[in-house]
C-alpha cells in the first residue's frame, strides 16, 4: 500500500503527540496544516482529488481508545506517515468528543498524510482475495499465536502430508457446449478475476500442479463452478481434526430474555492470502492460460480448520473483553443481555472486524437487536430460551423422510 513512497521515509517516527517535523518539510506541511483546518468533519465531501490513493478503514469511533492508539502506531509503518502534532491533536479531539470519524490516507503534496473525515466512506479495496494480508499488522493487537500472524503476513503454507509431482497434470477443462453451463465459467472466471485468481507470469513458477474446474447445480437451471481439488486433497493432504461451535455448543449459553444480532463475513474463505510459493498448487488452465489462487479456495480440505483457527484469535479476544460472541465459519452470532448492549456490542465486534480487513454482507446479516432470529438454520427464541428447526430446515428433513420411505 505504500507503493511510490520514497525508501527514505521509512525512518519516519511513530506518531506521538509532541511529534515535531524537520524544517524542510515546512512547505508540505504548510499545506497539510491547510488542509486540516478547512476540512469539515461532517462534510460527505470527497477526497480522491488529492492527487492519491485513499484508504478506508470504516468506522472505528465505537473502538475504545487504547485500540485506536495501537492503530496509529501500526499506520505509521504501514503507510509510512510523516508525523504532525496537528493531527494527534485532530484525533485526540474526534476521540474525546465521541465523533464518528474515519481515518483516510490521502497524498499531498507526494507525502502520505492522515486525514481524519466524517460519514461517507470512500470505498476502495472493495475485492476480497486475500484481503486479510493488508491488514497484517493490526493483527498484532489481538495477540495471536505465531502461526495466525505468519499466516496472515505471509500467506497460508499448504501442510502437505507430501509433496505433489508438478508435471504432466490436468490438461485444460473442456468448454460445456450447454450455453447455460459455459456462461456460468465466463461468469465465474470473470468474478474470481476480480477476488481471488490472477494469470501465473510466464516463467513464475518452475512447473504448476493444475487442477480442473467443473460445474455443481446451485440452484435449478444454474451452476456453480468450482475447482476439483479432490486429487490433492486425497493424496497429498493429511486432514486435521479441529472442533468447530455447532449449535450443541451454543444453547447451554442460551438462557432466557436475551438479544441477539447476527452477521455473515462475505466470501469468508477468500480472505486468507495463500502464500507465494504454494500457489502453484492451486492452479488451473483456462483457454490456455494458467491462473492460480492468490486466495483460499472453496474445496481445499484443510480450509475450515485454516479459517477456524485465524477467527478464534478474534473471538477469544472479544470474549475477553466481555462480549458474548459464536462462530460457525463465516456465520457468526453476539448474544447480549439488553438492546443497548446488543447494540454496543455488534457495533464494537463488527468495527473491530473490518479493522482486521473483513468484509461483512450486511444483506445476510442481521445487526438490529432481536429475540427471535434464524442462526445456524435454527429459530432462536431468546426471550424464552428455546430453540427449533427452520422452515427450511425442517422441509430438508421431511424431503429426506419421503424420499427414504419412497424408495
Amino acid at each position: 500500500m505504500a507503493e511510490g513512497v520514497d525508501s527514505s521515509r521509512e525512518a519516519v517516527g511513530r506518531i506521538d503527540a509532541g511529534a515535531i517535523v524537520n524544517s524542510e518539510e515546512k512547505s508540505a506541511d504548510d499545506k497539510f496544516n491547510a488542509s486540516i483546518e478547512s476540512l469539515d468533519l461532517n462534510s460527505s465531501s470527497d477526497l480522491s482529488d488529492c492527487g492519491g490513493p485513499v484508504y478506508d478503514l470504516g468506522d472505528l469511533s465505537c473502538l475504545p481508545p487504547e485500540i485506536i492508539q495501537k492503530v496509529m502506531v501500526h499506520l505509521d509503518a504501514r503507510f509510512l506517515l510523516t508525523c504532525l502534532s496537528c493531527v494527534c491533536k485532530t484525533f485526540y479531539q474526534l476521540v474525546n468528543d465521541k465523533t464518528t470519524w474515519r481515518l483516510r490516507v490521502a497524498k499531498l503534496s507526494d507525502k502520505n498524510y492522515p486525514i481524519f473525515q466524517g460519514a461517507h466512506p470512500i470505498r476502495l479495496l472493495p475485492a476480497v482475495g486475500g484481503r486479510l494480508l493488508r491488514f497484517a499488522e493490526f493483527w498484532e493487537m489481538l495477540d495471536p499465536d505465531s502461526w495466525v500472524l505468519q499466516t496472515i503476513s505471509e500467506g497460508y503454507k499448504i501442510e502437505f502430508s507430501a509433496t505433489p509431482p508438478v508435471t504432466g497434470l490436468m490438461k485444460a477443462a473442456p468448454v460445456p457446449q450447454d450455453p447455460a453451463q459455459r456462461l456460468a465459467v465466463e461468469k465465474e472466471m470473470d468474478d474470481l478475476s476480480k477476488r481471488a485468481i490472477r494469470k501465473a507470469s510466464p516463467g513464475e513458477f518452475p512447473n504448476l500442479y493444475r487442477s480442473s474446474f467443473i460445474l455443481t447445480p446451485k440452484k435449478p437451471d444454474t451452476w456453480r463452478p468450482i475447482l476439483n481439488l479432490k486429487r490433492l486433497n486425497k493424496q497429498f493432504i493429511c486432514p486435521c481434526r479441529f472442533r468447530m461451535e455447532t449449535l450443541a455448543a451454543i444453547i447451554p449459553s442460551l438462557r432466557g430474555n436475551l438479544w441477539a444480532t447476527s452477521f455473515d463475513l462475505k466470501d469468508a474463505y477468500l480472505h486468507i492470502p495463500i502464500h507465494l510459493g504454494d500457489q502453484r498448487f492451486l492452479a488451473f488452465k483456462h483457454k490456455g492460460i494458467d491462473y492460480v489462487f492468490q486466495a483460499m479456495p472453496f474445496g481445499l480440505s484443510t480450509a475450515p480448520h485454516v479459517f477456524t483457527r485465524i477467527t478464534r484469535s478474534v473471538t477469544a479476544f472479544l470474549r475477553w473483553r466481555g462480549i458474548m460472541v459464536f462462530a460457525y465459519l463465516d456465520d457468526w452470532l453476539i448474544v447480549s443481555c439488553s438492546p443497548q448492549e446488543s447494540v454496543r456490542d455488534t457495533k464494537f465486534t463488527t468495527a473491530l472486524l473490518r479493522l482486521l480487513g473483513w468484509v461483512i454482507n450486511e444483506e445476510k446479516s442481521s445487526l438490529f437487536p432481536a429475540q427471535h432470529l434464524t442462526y445456524l438454520g435454527a429459530n432462536l427464541n431468546l426471550q424464552e430460551g428455546r430453540i427449533f428447526p427452520s422452515e427450511e430446515r425442517l422441509s430438508t428433513i421431511i424431503d429426506l423422510a419421503e424420499a427414504i420411505l419412497h424408495g
